[in-house]
């Protein structure tokens, strides 16, 4: 039968996820941090504002903000999918009243309503940056072929240098 030896104590570079000095993922601290990052996501269901919070546990407006928004990115929790649902009714609320207000002009109305669809695009993440995946292909072409090709269209090409031997090239 074969035996293993396991360390006591793994080193550091031994665990998976540092999070700083003695901090794993799963470490009292980062629990502490998960939950309080949570709660202001639950803070901001109740309709506090980023700096109640902020002021509330002396953090920065845009510490509470990214928090927040990290969690709205990463998670799938009640709290942040209620959030989504309140900031959309809000947003439907105001499409209605921006297309039924009979005390502005129809630029100020289309401004508005066109506010309105941009942050109802931004809570739904449907303006977020796609990933496109790009192949280049590289090829070699004769620079006499190509002067072949472009010849009866009345072009030509002028090479302004040689890369191998960074000597300008002469006009043909």
């Amino acid at each position: 039968m074969e035996t293993m030896s396991v360390p006591a104590d793994p080193k550091p570079t031994d665990r998976k996820k540092r999070k700083g000095p003695g901090r794993t993922a799963t470490s009292g601290k980062a629990i502490e941090t998960l939950d309080r990052h949570a709660q202001w996501v639950r803070d901001r269901l109740q309709n506090l504002s980023l700096r109640a919070i902020s002021e509330r546990d002396r953090v920065s407006p845009s510490t509470v903000h990214e928090a927040v928004s990290r969690a709205m990115e990463r998670t799938i929790a009640e709290p942040t999918a209620a959030l989504r649902a309140k900031e959309l009714q809000a947003l439907e609320a105001l499409l209605e009243m921006a297309m039924g207000a009979e005390d502005c002009t129809d630029l100020e109305r289309v401004y508005a309503v066109l506010k309105v669809i941009e942050r109802r695009h931004k809570v739904l993440g449907i303006d977020a940056p796609m990933k496109v995946e790009a192949k280049l292909e590289t090829e070699t072409v004769d620079v006499e072929q190509l002067r072949a090709l472009l010849r009866p269209l009345g072009w030509d090409i002028v090479p302004l240098a040689i890369e191998t031997t960074g000597e300008e090239a002469k006009e043909p």
